[in-house]
């Protein structure tokens, strides 16, 4: 199997039962400020400063209780290529690969490990640091299907 180059932890994607409660508690309690909202997908984008989002929240009425985390996702360190060489290696090991996706800032794969945690491995698209935050708000919340074979590097 092929080994990911994995550099950070990168980001959580929490369901909430209400999404304005739960923004401004991680606003005010957090430190943190809102990169984006997402009216179309009950969801909000936060950061804590440096990045284009360290934490999600999405409205799920019945997260109270229930499964609350969507995702945890891992950077990628490597080319668009290489993480769908990485996306066939889970694959060809049985692995559930469920999504993968254009996130406008990024290309995700999605998986789930064997208790059913959802796990994103991602690799940025080539933009300096300081613009993330910037294309985040302008690109939105997309998650469009993609084919990482034929993504230029």
């Amino acid at each position: 199997m092929l080994m990911p180059r994995i550099k950070e932890l990168a980001h959580t994607v929490i369901y909430v039962s209400d999404l304005t409660t739960s923004r401004d508690w991680y606003c005010k309690h957090l430190g943190m400020t809102v990169v984006i909202d997402s009216p179309e997908r009950k969801g909000s984008f936060l950061s804590f400063g440096e990045s284009d989002h360290d934490i999600a929240l999405f409205e799920n009425p019945v997260a109270a209780g229930e499964e609350t985390i969507h995702h945890i996702a891992l950077r990628f360190d490597g080319t668009p290529r290489e993480l769908g060489q990485f996306r066939q290696s889970l694959i060809d090991e049985g692995v559930d690969v469920h999504r993968t996706v254009d996130h406008g800032i990024s290309y995700g794969v999605y998986f789930k490990d064997p208790d059913g945690h959802c796990w994103e491995v991602f690799v940025d698209r080539e933009r300096p640091e300081a613009n993330r935050v910037e294309a985040m708000r302008t690109t939105g919340a997309m998650a469009e299907p993609v084919n990482l074979e034929t993504v230029d590097t």
